[in-house]
């Protein structure tokens, strides 16, 4: 007889311990959302156009912030580049463009961050320091990307925690190129006209 029934064994108590079916629920959760915005993006009418960008290398200094998936994460960004910009305009390296974030792996293997960027005109010293945040700094390199943009005032058939329909599309565009993409540089870039955000560019390097 097998001890402990179905889930008899210490196999089989890891199999079937609460936080692995918590992570078999997250796995299809995000697989039922990958498809209903694959759904959205071949119902939907409109069609986002990829287009392929050249870009110049760009000093930039950003804010990490733990993403938890809870309402207030999109007030904590804000208040990041918020506190970010008036940190570089009292350091006299004023943000020379529109904003970006794109994210990035943890600590460990569950732990994802959020990077609130502005581009600057000169690179930020490694110790320089933004009180109460964590600051981080690089050189965004010179190269291609590939771009899909929308605006806010557009329908945008968004699905409850899924993909953006228009990353979908640069995601498929990649694909029927045959072509690499760095999805760890992803990049979702402010579109603003008139001191206003209007809508979202989202742009990877084409790498391949």
């Amino acid at each position: 007889m097998r001890p402990g029934g179905p889930c008899g064994g210490a196999r089989r108590r890891r199999w079937c311990s609460p936080e692995h079916r918590a992570r078999l629920a997250e796995q299809r959760r995000r697989q039922d959302a990958a498809l209903a915005a694959a759904s959205a993006l071949l119902e939907c009418e409109r069609s986002w156009e990829a287009r392929e960008c050249e870009v110049a290398a760009q000093p930039w200094a950003g804010v990490v912030l733990p993403v938890s998936g809870a309402e207030e994460d999109d007030e904590r960004a804000n208040a990041a580049f918020a506190a970010l910009w008036q940190a570089l305009v009292a350091a006299d390296n004023k943000p020379t463009g529109p904003f970006w974030s794109s994210v990035r792996a943890g600590s460990t293997e569950d732990d994802v961050e959020l990077v609130c960027c502005w581009p600057v005109a000169r690179a930020v010293p490694p110790d320089w320091a933004v009180a109460e945040w964590t600051v981080v700094g690089g050189v965004l390199p010179a190269g291609t990307e590939l771009v899909v943009s929308w605006r806010h005032d557009e329908p945008l058939p968004l699905v409850d925690s899924a993909v953006p329909p228009p990353v979908v599309a640069l995601l498929c565009e990649a694909e029927r190129r045959g072509v690499d993409l760095d999805l760890a540089s992803l990049r979702q870039i402010g579109w603003v006209e008139d001191g206003e955000v209007v809508g979202m560019h989202v742009a990877v390097p084409l790498t391949g």
